[in-house]
């Protein structure tokens, strides 16, 4: 039986999504329209075959709407996580204090995740691709979607990112509780 911390992620290619989850968010789903026709073009230009495409809608909460898109081309599989609120992109780091705190959650965020892929894949070598993917930077730690409700956070990783390539696309979740001292005044409102 999977864990509930990470799942495997193979519903993700079932049928899109409706885009009713993003009415409230006509920019972003404006957004994630034109990005998904120019990366069509793109990847049938540079001959990758049959390009497709499956999006989901995720954690539409406290003025706050996150999409995740899977897209199958040339023999891979790239995810493609994105939050925004009202005004536009979201990243991680906007709901941490400045500094040290900042610095904290990233790590604590980090060690979880890299906790979770040991105990479902093994260890893993110190300068490893998984160490990479799970590194406690905001660039890094960048394809997330949130959970329902401010439960926490979904970190989305490729093929190969962090477990073997066999084992498909991977989200590690982590609770608001790993992360829940180094939240702003922003973040507490959102995360419970």
């Amino acid at each position: 039986m999977m864990r509930p911390a990470l799942l495997l992620v193979a519903a993700l290619f079932a049928a899109p999504a409706a885009a009713g989850g993003l009415d409230g968010f006509p920019a972003f789903a404006a957004f994630l329209a034109a990005e998904r026709a120019g990366a069509k073009a793109d990847l049938e230009a540079a001959g990758a075959g049959p390009v497709a495409f499956t999006d989901e809608t995720r954690g539409v909460s406290g003025g706050y709407a996150s999409h995740l898109r899977t897209i199958r081309a040339g023999g891979e599989i790239f995810l493609e996580a994105a939050t925004w609120d009202g005004a536009g992109p979201v990243r991680l780091d906007r709901f941490f204090d400045e500094g040290a705190a900042r610095d904290e959650a990233l790590a604590a965020i980090s060690a979880h995740l890299r906790a979770l892929m040991e105990r479902e894949f093994g260890p893993a070598p110190e300068f490893g691709p998984r160490m990479q993917a799970t590194a406690p930077d905001v660039a890094v730690l960048s394809n997330f979607t949130l959970l329902e409700d401010g439960a926490g956070l979904a970190f989305h990783f490729a093929p190969g990112e962090v477990a073997p390539k066999d084992a498909g696309p991977v989200e590690a979740r982590a609770p608001t509780a790993r992360f829940a001292p180094y939240l702003n005044t922003e973040g507490r409102a959102l995360f419970r």
